[in-house]
């Protein structure tokens, strides 16, 4: 990306996101920061009509990111690194979804915290090289799940969230939560990143990628 299109971006951004980004210290935090959350405001343009910057964007007492003025239209954004995630949802209907790069981390510790017993077994049992990308995914699918219903680490029943568990391909898994089906889907599962979109089931959700 270059300075100018990242010039761009950072005209799309709030006041708050502005002195927010000005906060990081890492400059490629904070381009990869002004990127994503300027993409974000410029795909939620074309939903609402009126100009990136002037979308007014609040959080609810649990931090989510919500349409301040537009309250059928639901969204979520996820970046690791140079990947970045935003999830759409026109009717109504709440989305997460979250993207981690693969990278050195004590997965054996996390693990044992945020999966179930079963989840546990299946993981430990991949070969080493191969349980790094599972956890991720796994993660990942997680917490889509816990960003769409909108509660964050609030939630505290994590171990209970189901998850897809292929190794080959990937397929959707149903949670049950407040008496709604919440799909997650696992979009990719890689050496670099895994990412996970998680939607409240009925009418149509759209996502996008980028």
């Amino acid at each position: 990306m270059t300075g100018k299109d990242l010039a761009k971006l950072y005209d799309c951004l709030s006041e708050l996101e502005r002195r927010q980004s000005m906060k990081l210290i890492d400059k490629k935090q904070m381009k990869r920061y002004v990127a994503a959350h300027g993409l974000l405001r410029i795909v939620l343009s074309a939903y609402v009509t009126i100009e990136p910057k002037q979308i007014s964007i609040s959080r609810t007492p649990f931090g989510k990111p919500v349409l301040t003025d537009y309250r059928h239209i639901h969204f979520n954004l996820s970046h690791s690194h140079h990947f970045s995630y935003i999830a759409i949802s026109y009717q109504g209907r709440q989305v997460g979804i979250d993207c981690e790069t693969v990278r050195d981390v004590n997965h054996e510790c996390l693990a044992k915290f945020v999966f179930n017993p079963s989840q546990y077994l299946l993981y430990k049992h991949l070969d080493s090289h191969i349980q790094r990308i599972q956890f991720f995914s796994m993660w990942t699918q997680k917490e889509a799940f816990i960003k769409a219903i909108g509660l964050g680490f609030q939630y505290r029943r994590i171990k209970d969230i189901q998850v897809d568990i292929n190794i080959s391909q990937s397929s959707s898994v149903t949670n049950t939560w407040k008496g709604k089906q919440w799909v997650t889907v696992p979009l990719k599962k890689g050496p670099e990143h895994s990412a996970s979109f998680c939607y409240e089931n009925g009418r149509e959700t759209k996502c996008k990628t980028g």
